[in-house]
């Protein structure tokens, strides 16, 4: 009791094909996916070329490099790590500010890492702090008198 000959053969023609589509669609769900988010201290040789998400805060102000990509000094807590955003256009990141950045992991030589960035958010400037016990509940009831 087998399969016929022309079930055979269709099984032959429509099973690559069935896999080569299955190929297709893991590919577009693993290219939507969110990247995870690491540590610095986390990252070894063995994530080059790994799609990440990468917060922290700027130790330096952001530079504007001679090729026209901006970089980046970020420290997360548990080190400092290099990114590189080359489609930065005017930004003016100072010392302190919270980033977040998801991008490609390069590690070069002597274990150097950096990441390439897809997509940089910068998510507050550094402000200077505000006064004890200064709320906008209390601006606002000494504003109206």
């Amino acid at each position: 009791m087998g399969l016929s000959r022309k079930s055979k053969r269709l099984l032959r023609i429509i099973a690559p094909a069935a896999f080569f589509v299955f190929l297709i669609l893991l590919q577009f769900h693993l290219s939507r996916r969110d990247p995870r988010r690491v540590c610095v201290d986390a990252i070894s040789p063995f994530h080059n070329f790994s799609r990440v998400r990468v917060e922290g805060v700027l130790e330096s102000g952001a530079r504007r490099l001679r090729g026209g990509s901006v970089l980046y000094m970020v420290n997360d807590g548990s080190g400092t790590i290099a990114v590189f955003d080359e489609q930065a256009v005017g930004v003016e990141a100072v010392k302190g500010t919270r980033i977040s950045a998801e991008g490609y992991l390069n590690v070069g030589a002597n274990n150097d890492v950096r990441l390439r960035a897809k997509s940089v958010e910068l998510h507050e400037w550094n402000l200077p702090p505000a006064p004890a016990g200064c709320e906008l509940v209390n601006i606002t009831a000494k504003q109206k008198g």
